[in-house]
């Protein structure tokens, strides 16, 4: 009996020390370069500044005139709703800052914000692809639930 505790124990810690490091884990992927974080300022600068001001529509729909992926436009209503509803509740947007940044390749990259509300942080990911026009947000992704962001 006790052999079979003892065995169990130790397999459960030896499970526990190798899934661990999932949860610790370093990104292996570099950050952005400052030259890269330089030129997507202003972008990131102006969707914030646009959804501060309430423009919440207007930047959607700028955003999907951009992307041609064609399955973003069922995505764009619910998106309104969501960052509507968020910035009723936690009164709006005060300021934004970047987090962090990495990038599978030099050209594209995810880009991670914190924004800071009346009442709570709210984290926003950008996903971005350097086309030969310039940058493109691919994807945006937000969220009040700061487990999700680390």
């Amino acid at each position: 009996m006790r052999n079979t505790w003892l065995a169990g124990l130790t397999v459960a810690l030896a499970l526990g020390t190798l899934t661990t490091p999932v949860w610790a884990q370093q990104s292996v992927h570099p950050e952005m370069s400052a030259e890269q974080r330089a030129e997507l300022s202003p972008v990131f600068d102006t969707f914030f500044l646009r959804l501060q001001r309430g423009e919440v529509e207007q930047v959607y729909a700028d955003w999907l005139d951009e992307n041609p992926m064609p399955n973003l436009k069922a995505a764009i209503p619910a998106m309104v709703e969501q960052t509507q509803m968020l910035l009723s509740l936690y009164g709006g947007i005060r300021s934004w800052e970047a987090v962090d940044s990495e990038c599978l390749v030099p050209t594209v990259c995810r880009v991670r914000y914190v924004v800071h509300t009346y009442q709570l942080p709210v984290f926003f990911s950008f996903d971005v692809y350097r086309a030969p026009s310039g940058w493109k947000m691919t994807r945006i992704g937000f969220t009040d639930q700061p487990q999700n962001i680390f």
